[in-house]
């Protein structure tokens, strides 16, 4: 039986949502690219701000369960697959500016890094939001584990980030509002 999605955008955290609508203003942004769909929540929060949604997921069922939930929105386009593979096809074709909200992960696999990477080489100047991020001096909101069980942080995607083609800066939340407290960290261009 298919989950019933009855989540908030963005975990409930009204601050997260705050700063998105004011990073689409102030960089006039006209597409999304979301990596973990999950059960489309984040997508749905999206496609009420931007013209354009895409939302890519790699497991099949959570893909199917999505697809129920943004059934009838309009400029939301689902993909299945892994984001690294589908990064790299869809980057070019999308309407720009943009932003990527990164909160893809699965069984063992940790794609931050390779996503950051590829919207680097196709993106010169992206605004890049990242979910379960290290903030740094608050071990209060939430981090997901790297592979070697050390925390999402700056240095794990720094590589990629160095690879941005204009200048670009990066900064974190350091509350979270009345959501699951999570740690986000933003890349805009300076």
């Amino acid at each position: 039986m298919p989950e019933v999605c009855s989540w908030d955008p963005f975990a409930s955290d009204t601050l997260l949502e705050e700063e998105i609508r004011r990073l689409i203003g102030k960089y006039g942004i006209q597409s999304a690219v979301e990596t973990g769909t999950f059960l489309g929540v984040t997508a749905q929060g999206l496609a009420a701000m931007v013209p354009a949604v895409y939302t890519i997921e790699v497991r099949q069922d959570r893909y199917e369960q999505a697809r129920e939930n943004l059934a009838g929105l309009p400029g939301v386009e689902q993909i299945l697959g892994a984001s690294p593979d589908v990064l790299p096809g869809l980057i070019p074709r999308i309407k720009k500016p943009a932003l990527y909200y990164l909160d893809a992960h699965w069984d063992d696999h940790y794609p931050l890094p390779e996503e950051v990477a590829i919207i680097a080489e196709h993106d010169p100047a992206p605004v890049i939001v990242m979910h379960d991020m290290q903030v740094p001096g608050h071990p209060e909101l939430h981090a997901d584990p790297q592979p070697d069980g050390s925390f999402y942080c700056y240095e794990w995607v720094r590589p990629g980030l160095e690879k941005i083609q204009q200048p670009w800066r990066h900064y974190y939340n350091d509350q979270g509002a009345e959501g699951m407290k999570i740690g986000i960290m933003f890349v805009t261009p300076a």
